[in-house]
């Protein structure tokens, strides 16, 4: 659903956390977005293959529900039970990502008999809405405490994009 590379090598839990947060949340968004819900949340880690010099270390996890979600809450849920996991000390990581899989349509959930609170679940569902209809793509105006601050895209690498010649004044291509 969601990875990125980053610019940067992290070696702070705290930080992959909000990375792992901000891709969990666009993967919900997306769920939301397509009328649907998952029940299996993934999240995986790399280190960096071209630096023989570090240590290697490539895990995943994945996390199952009992109920499949597509709210933001249970999912960046999900994905941060699912990296504390995997997570080991002493690795430089230099991608991440959070995949969702198992998909139902959202009105197909069926919910069990022991540990299923109907209650916090609209809430959950309510709190998401709300989060969409304020937020627009490129702009995240509300975001849980888990997520980092300003745009999820902060810090990932960018040196070999393309220009923008279609859409930034900056990138035109001048001729002389």
């Amino acid at each position: 659903c969601t990875s990125r590379s980053f610019a940067d090598m992290i070696t702070d839990r705290e930080e992959l956390e909000h990375r792992v947060a901000d891709f969990a949340a666009i993967c919900s968004r997306k769920l939301r977005d397509e009328g649907s819900a998952a029940y299996c949340i993934n999240v995986f880690l790399h280190t960096n293959r071209f630096r023989e010099d570090l240590g290697q270390y490539y895990p995943n996890a994945t996390e199952r529900l009992t109920v499949p979600v597509n709210s933001t809450k249970e999912v960046v849920t999900a994905a941060l039970k699912a990296l504390r996991g995997i997570y080991r000390e002493g690795y430089r990581y230099k991608r991440a990502g959070v995949t969702v899989f198992d998909i139902v349509d959202d009105d197909k959930i069926q919910g069990v008999l022991f540990g299923y609170d109907q209650d916090i679940r609209d809430k959950h569902d309510a709190i998401s809405e709300v989060m969409d209809r304020l937020n627009s793509k490129d702009n995240q105006t509300i975001r849980l405490a888990s997520q980092r601050r300003g745009h999820y895209a902060d810090g990932i690498r960018r040196e070999h994009c393309s220009g923008l010649y279609t859409t930034s004044m900056n990138d035109i291509i001048q001729i002389h």
